[in-house]
């Protein structure tokens, strides 16, 4: 299990190691993640599952986890558009705070979301979130926890501060703003919206990722 300092832990929600099996490790990645949720009503997770983080894959048993307390739901995920792509449609039983895992059915991977809100039917949409929050959520729904702490296959994040401007670039086109060497491990083009790219870049400069094994 990774560890992480207390700082840190309560930041970012610990995730094991990657699917570390014979086929090596996976990176999932989250089409969008709302705000909040309405209970009772049916939310498509929709995900893609790449395995060393580039080659999508296909034929796996993935499932979508939801708890409030003594609550759980689970609900398997089935192959849906482009390949490597799964969908899970969720409905939460009650209004409140929830956690979300992800599990993508190859090895141990899986991503872990908390503090997601469902509100009843017919209640008032909550303020939008803060764009640290956002960006500490997507953190780990995009699979950036996977390839910069986790796994390291990317750079170390800790302590790091970057221009927002150029940061938010990067993120956006990244093989166009730092072409990776031969051979060398590229980010990938995750086609964020300018909302999450505003989330991550807040996030990013927060300083608090934690590098592998904690700080």
């Amino acid at each position: 299990m990774l560890e992480l300092s207390p700082r840190v832990r309560s930041l970012l929600t610990v995730v094991p190691l990657a699917g570390l099996t014979a086929g090596g490790w996976a990176v999932t990645t989250l089409d969008d993640l709302p705000d909040y949720m309405v209970a009772g009503r049916a939310t498509p997770i929709g995900f893609v599952v790449r395995q060393h983080g580039v080659d999508s894959m296909t034929g796996l048993t993935p499932t979508v986890e939801a708890r409030s307390g003594s609550e759980r739901v689970v609900v398997r995920a089935t192959a849906s558009g482009p390949r490597g792509h799964y969908v899970a449609p969720l409905t939460l039983p009650k209004a409140g705070r929830w956690s979300l895992t992800v599990s993508s059915g190859f090895g141990r991977e899986r991503v872990e979301i908390d503090g997601m809100t469902a509100i009843a039917p017919g209640a008032p949409a909550p303020a939008p979130l803060p764009d640290i929050e956002r960006g500490r959520r997507l953190f780990a729904a995009k699979g950036c926890m996977t390839c910069h702490v986790s796994i390291q296959s990317g750079p170390s994040l800790a302590g790091r501060r970057y221009d927002p401007t150029w940061l938010a670039s990067y993120l956006d086109h990244p093989q166009q703003v730092r072409p990776a060497a031969p051979g060398a491990a590229q980010m990938p083009r995750l086609g964020l919206s300018s909302r999450e790219i505003a989330g991550l870049v807040a996030f990013v400069n927060t300083g608090t990722v934690a590098a592998k094994g904690g700080e």
